[in-house]
C-alpha cells in the first residue's frame, strides 16, 4: 500500500463515484420536480409508499448516470492505460515498469 500507488486509484475512483452520483441525484431531483410530479403525488394519494412512487423516476435517473462510465469502461483500454503509461515513462519509470503497473 504504497502511497504511490494508492493515491492516484483512489483519486480515479472517487472521481468516478462523485461522476455517477451527481448526474443520479441530478436527474432523479429534476424528473420529480418536474415530469413525475403529479404521478408521484397521485400514487402517494392512493396509499403508495414513497419508494413505491418514486421509484419509475429512480429507474430513470440511474440508468442515465451510468451511461458514461459504461462509455469510459468501453474506452479503458485505448485511452486511460496508454496515459498512464505515457506519464510513468514521462516521468522517468522504464517502459517495461510502466507496461507491468
Amino acid at each position: 500500500y504504497s502511497p504511490r500507488y494508492v493515491i492516484p486509484l483512489c483519486g480515479m475512483l472517487v472521481n468516478n463515484a462523485l461522476s455517477g452520483t451527481s448526474l443520479a441525484l441530478g436527474g432523479l431531483l429534476e424528473e420529480l420536480s418536474s415530469s413525475r410530479r403529479v404521478h408521484v403525488e397521485s400514487m402517494l394519494a392512493f396509499g403508495a409508499g414513497a419508494w413505491e412512487a418514486a421509484y419509475p423516476a429512480w429507474k430513470r435517473a440511474v440508468r442515465c448516470a451510468l451511461v458514461p462510465q459504461l462509455n469510459s469502461m468501453n474506452v479503458i483500454g485505448l485511452v486511460s492505460i496508454p496515459g498512464m503509461m505515457t506519464g510513468q515513462v514521462l516521468s522517468g519509470a522504464s517502459p517495461g515498469r510502466a507496461a507491468r503497473y
